[in-house]
Formats: structure tokens, C-alpha cells, sequence
């Protein structure tokens, strides 16, 4: 702190004195010295030369000023108050040698130590303020759209390509929260580096304008700054409603690994709340993978998380399987993405549950007609005319078969869907029996939540017709080897 306001004293010092100093002026010119002495105290003759003069504070050893304090000297509010923006909250680094993820060009000067300082970027010299000023001030050449960033930062300008967010692109809407916060658009309202980091004033070691982190419920709040809760900002805003949620919790059977493909550590927001940042990196994303922070997309991702949906694999419901040409909306093909991908999409569902199939204009029982259908590929497992009614309430439903909305989201107050009896992803209740396409379906698996004959699935719901048990309308007891009209027996 001594050493602090010793440089605070130089420039005032340098004004006490002026009356009393003979200036040496340059021949042919008129006398500048008193304004370099404001801030180069060594520059003049009369401090230099000992002539019995009695100062207020030691002369410096060091002739150097371009140096963190100097400029605190001025911009502490004497002169310019720079101190909550640049000084008190996270700024570009100096005083640090450079990273070897950056290249500094030459005429970006570092200090003898091979350090960052003020100087580096910044210049009180030799600078056309007419250029500068408009955007920033007195850095060493015009920082037009961000220019100045992608001169040491090389590398981060290369899009979604090589796993860097894209940037220089036209953004039709730039939202008021970005400009508020500090971000800055380029020509046109086009995104740049400034757009979401600021060298100076940032809450955050990212520099991000907005934060995303742990300090925060979830650490995707710049992101959704621009993209709202759903991203891919030119597609239908109704389409963008069926998009993965984020800021919810974790899967309690997740199993996130230590590390992803590209190396970054899963981030989650407080309470393990998922976001954008835990499948997505802005600048160490995978190459050409929608910046998706493992290599293979698709399943590998989804059943990171959604463990459990992984029996459906080698079921009459894995379609990459059994329909490797079938194609969802988008055209891909089955075999392409794999068997998550062939019903649902990230982003951009075609209805609830980020449908990828035929669009969904009503319930969520329409994603099962979907296939089947006299047309679909499930062609040969109808629903039929006559069959159990869906959209009808039930009091007290038990907790094994869960009512649903109309959006496919479980409810207490929901009515019954196709859900409420069929786990679409396990083929048959019991886990030791994971089925396979040609097993025939019965009773006892058909994608149902609980068995028929072993945990009396009708009367779960339908509890007084259970009375018929052990009558002689029990036709386990009275007909034993009867079959329905669907060849089916009760044994």
C-alpha cells in the first residue's frame, strides 16, 4: 500500500514542482516536458541532478512506466475512475506470462519478464485516437469486431468445424440481456468474441459477460441469454418447444464419466441441474458434432444419462435394428444415429418427448400409431377398433402405472395414455428377460409395465372385478385350456 501511494504522488508532485523548475525546451520546438513528466518522472533534467532539493518522495530506480500501477495512478478516479470495471472485478490477465494456447504477435509487447501488462494491448502513444476511441480506448489498432482477440486467440474463430462456437453470423433479434450485460455486436448485429466476453468487468474467470457458473442454478444463463430455453434460433418457434429440457435434475441412474472425449469435466449446475454446458463446449467442442463434448453423438450421449432406456436394444422397439433404412423426419436413417435417434431428436421435436417421427398434433398415444398403423412399420402389431379406451381419468391409479397429460408429461391429475400400461424401452417387465424380436408377445411382456397373470396388471385398476378370482368364472379353474381370439391361453 506504501509503494501504491508513493505512485499516486508522482503526477502531483510533478504539478507542485512545475512553478519551481527550469524547463529544457527542444530546439525547434515548443516545451513538452511537463506533460511526458506526468507520467515520466525521470524525464526531467532537474529531478536527475542533485542540486540540494528536498522532495516529498524518493525518485524511482526504475525508468519504466508502462507498468499495472501507472495506469492505476490515473484511472483510481483522479482522473478516469476505471477501478470497479477494471481493477475490482475479473479482467484480462496481467502481470501473467501468456499461455501456450495463445500466440501474442510483435507488436503486442510484453515486459521484460515475458509478462502481459496494461501495455500489451493498450498504448498512450503513437495511437489515432479517431480510430480507437470509438471502440476502445487507446488500444494499439482498431478492435473492429473483435479483431484485436483473434489476434492472439487463433483458432476460435473456426465454427462448429473444429468445436468452436460460430461467430461473424447475422443475429436478426441481438437480445436487450446481452447488451445490458455488456456484450457488444458487430456490424450488421452480427456475433463476435465481444458478444460474450468483455476484457475488463467480467464476473467471471471466462470473462463472460453474463456468468456460467457453479455459483449459479444452472451454468447455461449466457447461453439461454440468446437461444431462451430452446436453441436453433431460425427454426419454428413451435418446434422449439420439443427440445431436451435443461435447468433439471440429473437422472438418479446417470453415469456421467469422469472426463469427456474432449477432455472438459461434466459440468451441472447446483443440484446436479443439467444445461447446456453438460453436453455442449463453446470453444472445445468436437470437431463437426454440433460442439457435443463427446465424439459419437446419439446414443453413446443419451444413454450416458438415460442408462435404463438401454433395454430397448434388440427389442421389437429398436428400429436401427430391425428398420435399418426407416428414416425420421429429418431423413436420417435409422442405421445413421442409432436407435435413440430413430424417435427422438435434441432439439427441434416434432411434438412432445422430442418426437422425430410423423409430427404429433394431438396426444402423446399418437407417437404409437406413428408405427402402428396399416401403413407403418409396425404394420403387423395393430392397435385395433376395439381396445382399451385412452384419455379416460382414474381415481387413485397406482404408482406402477402413471397417468399422463396430453404433452406426455406424468401427472397425478393426468388421464390414461398408451404409457400408463406400455414402458416402450423394456420389453417385458421381468429385467431377467430381455426379449428379442422373434419372441412372440403375450401377457406377460409386449413392453408392459407389469404382467398380466403375475402381477395381475387388469387389476391394478380395475379392483372389484378382481372379485371373479377363485369363482367359477375364473376360467384358469373352470377352462383352463381355452384360448382368446388372439390364440392366447392363460397358462
Amino acid at each position: 500500500m506504501k509503494q501504491l501511494r508513493l505512485i499516486w504522488l508522482f503526477p502531483l508532485l510533478a504539478l507542485i514542482l512545475a512553478p519551481t523548475i527550469s524547463w529544457a525546451a527542444p530546439e525547434g520546438g515548443q516545451n513538452s516536458s511537463k506533460e511526458c513528466a506526468m507520467c515520466h518522472f525521470r524525464w526531467m533534467e532537474d529531478f536527475l541532478e542533485d542540486k540540494g532539493q528536498r522532495y516529498l518522495l524518493e525518485i524511482p530506480e526504475e525508468r519504466a512506466v508502462s507498468k499495472e500501477m501507472m495506469c492505476y495512478s490515473c484511472h483510481d478516479g483522479s482522473i478516469s475512475d476505471s477501478r470497479f470495471r477494471v481493477w475490482e472485478t475479473n479482467r484480462h490477465k496481467a502481470g501473467v506470462v501468456p499461455s501456450e494456447k495463445v500466440t501474442i504477435p510483435e507488436e503486442y509487447p510484453l515486459d521484460p519478464e515475458g509478462r502481459m501488462q496494461c501495455v500489451t494491448c493498450h498504448s498512450a502513444h503513437g495511437v489515432d485516437t479517431r480510430i480507437t476511441m470509438a471502440s476502445a480506448i487507446f488500444l494499439r489498432e482498431p478492435n473492429i469486431d473483435s479483431s484485436i482477440c483473434q489476434r492472439c486467440h487463433k483458432g476460435k474463430e473456426t465454427g462448429p468445424k473444429k468445436g468452436n462456437h460460430p461467430i461473424n453470423i447475422e443475429f436478426k433479434e441481438f437480445p436487450d440481456q446481452v447488451i445490458q450485460a455488456g456484450g457488444k455486436p458487430g456490424k450488421n448485429s452480427t456475433v463476435i468474441c465481444e458478444s460474450c466476453h468483455t476484457p475488463h468487468g467480467s464476473t467471471n474467470d471466462d470473462f463472460l459477460i453474463i456468468p456460467n457458473s457453479e455459483a449459479s442454478l444452472s451454468q447455461s444463463m449466457l447461453c439461454e441469454a440468446c437461444h431462451g430455453l430452446s436453441p436453433d434460433l431460425s427454426s419454428n418457434k413451435a418446434l422449439r418447444r420439443y427440445t431436451h429440457p435443461i435447468d433439471v435434475e440429473l437422472p438418479k441412474d446417470a453415469d456421467l464419466p469422469e472426463k469427456w472425449d474432449n477432455g472438459e469435466k461434466p459440468y451441472l449446475g447446483q443440484g446436479k441441474y443439467i444445461n447446456c454446458r453438460t453436453c455442449h463446449s463453446p470453444h472445445n467442442g468436437t470437431d463437426d458434432n454440433h460442439l457435443l463434448v463427446q465424439f459419437a453423438g446419439g446414443d453413446p450421449l443419451c444413454l450416458t444419462c438415460h442408462t435404463s432406456k438401454e433395454s430397448i436394444y434388440y427389442t421389437r422397439h429398436d428400429i436401427s435394428e430391425l428398420f435399418p433404412e426407416d428414416e425420421n423426419s429429418a431423413g436420417v436413417k435409422t442405421i445413421d444415429k442409432g436407435a435413440c435417434n430413430a424417435c427422438h431428436f435434441m432439439h427441434k421435436g416434432q411434438g412432445p418427448k422430442m418426437w422425430a417421427r410423423d409430427p404429433i398434433n394431438g396426444s402423446i398415444d399418437e407417437m404409437c400409431s406413428n408405427c402402428h398403423n396399416k401403413d407403418g412399420i409396425a404394420k403387423e402389431a395393430l392397435i385395433g377398433d376395439k381396445t382399451h379406451p385412452v384419455g379416460s381419468t382414474l381415481e387413485n391409479a397406482p404408482e406402477s402405472l402413471p397417468l399422463f397429460t396430453e404433452a406426455g408429461k406424468r401427472s397425478a391429475n393426468g388421464k390414461v395414455r398408451c404409457p400408463t400400461c406400455h414402458d416402450v424401452h423394456r420389453w417385458s417387465p421381468d429385467s431377467n428377460n430381455p426379449g428379442h424380436p422373434e419372441v412372440p408377445g403375450n401377457g406377460n411382456n409386449s413392453f408392459l409395465r407389469k404382467s398380466v397373470t403375475t402381477w395381475k396388471l387388469c387389476q391394478s385398476c380395475h379392483k372389484a372385478q378382481a372379485a371373479i378370482a377363485g369363482t367359477k368364472h375364473d376360467l384358469r379353474l373352470a377352462a383352463p385350456d381355452e384360448k382368446n381370439i388372439k390364440d392366447q391361453s392363460l397358462k
